[in-house]
């Protein structure tokens, strides 16, 4: 290969290179493609993001189903299981472990990972857990229904589990 000294600034570049790559770069910009590769990125992206919502919002509604379902029992859980001992305190710590973890699991997947959706940490996940039963309790001890609670939880699980911005 033979170089060259360019006219300018005395650089030195390989014979037609830059003017080859120039060409390509062009041809590539005006073809379909770069903006079917565009539309396909937020097609899919798009679709990460609502299917998450839609995962959030069918964990929810399956949660607060068995807490309506029972809500003397759920805010028993909640109030008074913490106050009966160290065995009870053990039970409910494996519940939440228990719960962590299907947390973890479910937005660990690679899909939601290319979507730029991490596994909370341990610490995002008992916030996230204790809000949604202080909510909870709050709502029964109020004489509310656990479902009027829904949209707010879905939001505030989606929120929390959103990538960083």
């Amino acid at each position: 290969m033979r170089f060259r000294k360019s006219g300018r600034r005395g650089r030195t570049t390989s014979s037609g290179t830059f003017t080859i790559a120039k060409r390509e770069f062009q041809s590539y910009i005006n073809s379909p493609i770069p903006y079917i590769l565009v539309t396909a990125y937020i097609a899919t992206a798009g679709y990460m993001f609502f299917r998450q919502l839609f995962l959030v919002r069918q964990a929810i509604e399956g949660w607060i189903a068995a807490a309506e379902s029972e809500p003397v029992l759920t805010l028993s859980w909640i109030r008074d299981v913490p106050a009966l001992g160290e065995g009870a305190r053990q039970l409910q710590r494996e519940s939440q472990d228990v719960f962590i973890e299907l947390v973890q699991a479910l937005t660990g997947t690679p899909e939601l990972h290319a979507a730029g959706i991490r596994p909370p940490s341990r610490q995002l996940a008992i916030m996230l857990l204790g809000g949604l039963h202080e909510l909870i309790a709050t709502t029964v001890e109020d004489g509310g229904r656990i479902s009027d609670i829904t949209e707010l939880a879905v939001q505030a699980t989606t929120v929390l589990l959103s990538p960083a911005r």
